[in-house]
């Protein structure tokens, strides 16, 4: 499996302050103003760690935001689940929205394990598609694209039934895409679609907000 979650977690900060106040305790020649200020650099990178979160979940039909925007990207994984279906359960037959551009899109990608052999099957950006994951996710020039499939993924692996949906957050400005430290965050509803042989979860935006942000995306 190509994917971890990066997480940080509340516990491994309390560990690494502990660990470098022990350290600075017994150091006595030890400045006082350096030990603060590496104090501080944990800090910020914990809380960086934390507003960049990369996250997904299940969700059911009654959970998804009441927002507009949530409920604009229903309509359009609805579409694709239909369009799934009368293809005969093809991903093939799932088309990019009309007047698609970077900020309203849909995206499909395969859901399986190992994921070396995954592709991302629709996406706005046709470098994405079709590339298996093993490559894709190691090309130095896409360093969000792993944020964004294993939030995608986490989600998707509590999606057991055809048509379940799930909340997907993870860095992402498609229009910086070689930036691998994104100063915003995006949160996609999620549709699994299934055929007998082939799982895909496709997804939209539903809500961007810069990455500083405290705001809880998945409520």
């Amino acid at each position: 499996m190509l994917l971890q979650s990066p997480s940080f977690g509340s516990q491994n900060l309390i560990v690494a302050v502990d660990s470098l106040l022990s350290f600075a305790g017994a150091a006595t020649s030890f400045p006082m103003a350096s030990m603060y200020a590496c104090l501080l650099i944990v800090a910020l990178c914990v809380a960086g760690s934390a507003n960049a979160a990369i996250t997904g979940k299940p969700i059911t039909a009654a959970d998804i935001p009441a927002t507009p925007s949530a409920a604009a990207c229903k309509t359009k994984l609805d579409a694709a689940a239909a369009a799934f279906t009368a293809g005969g359960n093809s991903i093939s037959a799932v088309k990019q929205i009309p007047g698609a551009d970077t900020s309203n899109y849909i995206y499909c990608m395969d859901i399986k394990t190992p994921n070396d052999a995954a592709t991302i099957e629709v996406h706005i950006e046709p470098q994405f598609v079709g590339v298996p994951f093993s490559q894709l996710l190691a090309n130095p020039a896409y360093p969000q694209l792993k944020g964004f499939v294993t939030a995608v993924y986490q989600a998707a692996e509590g999606m057991t039934a055809n048509g379940a949906y799930g909340l997907a957050t993870y860095p992402w400005d498609l229009t910086a895409i070689s930036n691998a430290t994104p100063t915003q965050q995006k949160t996609s509803l999620i549709e699994r679609l299934s055929s007998a042989t082939a799982t895909y979860a496709c997804g939209c935006g539903i809500v961007t907000a810069p990455v500083s942000s405290n705001r809880r995306m998945l409520a």
